[in-house]
Formats: structure tokens, C-alpha cells, sequence
């Protein structure tokens, strides 16, 4: 018996984008790529595309990526952050002259 026409013979997962203590659930094929999860949960959290920064288990995702290659399963949480900004060393508040030792 034939699966009736339209009808989507890949199960869909539930994933959960977390960010900044909001969350949203999106249903979506395991072969979809990121880029398309990652536009629907910038706009829930009402931000522009390409701000947020999306991690799973401690690996960064990159938006040709999909849920398939990570073997992602139903219930699975990403994590979306801000970009750092910056990263340089901080220079020195104060630099203290050495004085030279008075031996009496």
C-alpha cells in the first residue's frame, strides 16, 4: 500500500531554541538545513536575521548544517547566543614605576 500523495514519509522532530531564558519548539524534517530553523527562531524572539549564534552539545552550528548530520532527536535543545564582541587583553589600569632599592 502506497503512501497516499503529499504525504511526508520522513518524521518530523521537535526542537527546542533556547535564548536568553525564552524558548520556542519548531517541528522540523531532520534533513532541513539550520538556516531555515534559525530565520523562524530569530523571528520569534524578534531578531534580525543572522544575530544569533547556534550551539548543540557545546558544537557550533552552521546554517548548511541540518538535524540529520548531528543526529538530533525529537525533544533536542539548541542553544542561541548573542556574537562576543571583542576579545582583546585589557591593558593595564595602572602601571607602577619600580623604585630603585635604598640599601642603608
Amino acid at each position: 500500500m502506497e503512501a497516499p500523495e503529499g504525504e511526508d514519509l520522513k518524521p518530523k522532530i521537535n526542537i527546542t531554541i533556547n535564548f536568553d531564558g525564552q524558548v520556542c519548539t519548531v517541528k522540523v524534517k531532520p534533513g532541513m538545513p539550520f538556516k531555515k530553523i534559525f530565520d523562524a527562531a530569530e523571528s520569534r524572539f524578534n531578531r534580525e536575521p543572522g544575530t544569533l549564534k547556534y550551539t548543540f552539545d557545546g558544537q557550533r552550528l552552521r546554517p548548511e548544517q541540518c538535524p540529520a548530520e548531528l543526529d538530533m532527536e525529537d525533544g533536542d535543545v539548541i542553544d542561541a547566543h548573542l556574537p562576543q564582541m571583542g576579545g582583546a587583553a585589557l591593558a593595564p589600569l595602572s602601571r607602577q614605576r619600580r623604585r630603585p632599592a635604598y640599601h642603608f
